[in-house]
């Protein structure tokens, strides 16, 4: 998460003037993106890419997780939403 929360002092640190510096900046920024953000992007594709709903839902926690001090600890308010939605869909279907 520390990439994701300042991702402008990453890519400064990890910059390379080399030929494919870009390239191998690029990849090991989108696994570090990935491996955080695995889980959105699985709830992204189980909702529907294309639904409007999804897309803002997770866009706002993105945006919360971001811009709030770390103290602040979203990402187990979000445990905690989805374990309970996951309980409620499991006791009522």
């Amino acid at each position: 998460m520390r990439h994701c929360q300042s991702p402008a002092t990453y890519l400064a640190g990890k910059f390379s003037p080399r030929l494919f510096g870009a390239v191998l900046l690029g990849v090991c920024h989108g696994a570090c993106c990935l491996g955080c953000c695995w889980g959105l992007m699985l709830l992204l594709f189980v909702g529907g890419v294309m639904n409007l709903l999804w897309i803002a839902a997770i866009t706002g926690f993105v945006l919360l997780e971001k811009r709030l001090p770390p103290t602040w600890r979203v990402r187990h308010l979000a445990k905690l939403l989805m374990i309970g939605s996951g309980a409620a869909f499991l006791l009522v279907g």
